[in-house]
């Protein structure tokens, strides 16, 4: 069974928005994917714009692997932040 989060992608610069970086994030995320999938059988899918300014890229973690790649018991999910 695998656990599904959804991580929201800010930046450390407050003045970049993710949604103006979304080619970007997308190209990084088709990236990582296929190496997740492969080592971990972590899947990530395609990112997706909320509201006018926030991206959300949703992650699906195989339930045994899980604590080691964030804390998922957190009400608030896992963030990631791009420098």
């Amino acid at each position: 069974m695998d656990i599904s989060k959804n991580i929201q992608i800010e930046f450390a610069n407050s003045e970049i928005k993710a949604v103006e970086a979304i080619a970007d994030i997308r190209n990084a995320v088709t990236s990582a994917s296929w190496n997740l999938r492969a080592r971990y059988g972590v899947q990530i899918q395609p990112p997706k714009v909320f509201g006018d300014d926030k991206v959300v890229v949703e992650v699906k973690i195989p339930e045994e692997i899980a604590s080691t790649f964030c804390n998922w018991a957190s009400s608030e999910g896992c963030f990631y932040i791009f420098a």
